[in-house]
């Protein structure tokens, strides 16, 4: 039996099961802005490191900024009401340059990954506003909605600025994510996991329930009923007038006063 066929089939299994990578692209210095047509979208997904500014505007706009050399690589789609802006995937990408500037009149929901940052500044809106942070990504946001909001971060992304929400706020953190904001909404779900960091001191609301487990720690504002739920070393401060409802607090966790 030749013996080179089951090394050949464990190979082929392992550039089966890992990814592949089909080479590296170096940008060339040399930056180039170009302008791309797309309209009637609500939600965008940016990822690859980008650094995307989102903008209020009544009209749609798309513009990008790369290293000439990159444009053919580059990812922009659209599906549904759902922008897509990415570099290719298989790729190792060196001396980056990548900048996304967007315009439209509305923003529902917005999807930050593989260390991109991104700042949306300037909405009003009537709707619920979502934003998922993954991979080491950031957002910088200023934003007023009569609607809930709904921020969801991991592996160690982060979230600040100004949300004044007039509906609930929902906020779940893991893998050493932070979010550090200013403004109010009504009432606060908030779930905070390995070692993520909450701080709201200047971010009011009426009732709160906390979750926090892995050493996690943070402080919210609040006036209401405040359910905890604090496990594995996890702390939290709370400032205001709170009554304490359904409490669980465990493995050398704890809750004060601020």
């Amino acid at each position: 039996m030749n013996k080179a066929l089951p090394l050949m089939a464990m190979l082929l299994l392992l550039l089966w099961l890992v990814p592949g990578c089909f080479g590296s692209v170096t940008g060339s210095g040399n930056l180039e802005t170009r302008d791309f047509d797309y309209s009637d979208f609500t939600s965008l997904e940016v990822g690859n490191a980008f650094r995307v500014e989102v903008t209020p505007s009544e009209s749609f706009s798309i513009s990008i900024t790369l290293d000439d050399n990159r444009f053919d690589y580059l990812y922009v789609s659209k599906s549904g009401e759902t922008l897509q802006i990415r570099l290719k995937s298989g790729y190792l990408y060196s001396n980056h340059t990548a900048i996304a500037e967007v315009t439209m009149p509305e923003i529902q929901r917005l999807e930050l990954s593989g260390a991109t940052s991104g700042t949306v500044e300037g909405f009003s809106s009537i709707r619920d506003f979502t934003a998922e942070i993954s991979g080491a990504s950031s957002l910088d946001i200023a934003l007023v909605t009569t609607g809930d909001v709904d921020f969801g971060l991991s592996g160690a992304s982060s979230l600040a600025g100004n949300v004044v929400a007039g509906g609930d706020a929902r906020f779940d953190l893991s893998g050493a994510s932070s979010i550090s904001l200013s403004g109010s909404a009504d009432d606060l779900n908030a779930d905070a996991s390995g070692a993520s960091h909450l701080e709201l001191d200047d971010f009011t609301v009426r009732n709160a329930t906390i979750e926090f487990s892995g050493a996690s720690n943070g402080t919210i504002n609040m006036d209401g009923t405040l359910n905890v739920d604090l496990s594995g070393a996890s702390h939290l401060y709370y400032i205001g007038e709170v009554i304490l409802g359904d409490t669980d607090i465990s493995g050398g966790s704890s809750i004060s006063r601020k």
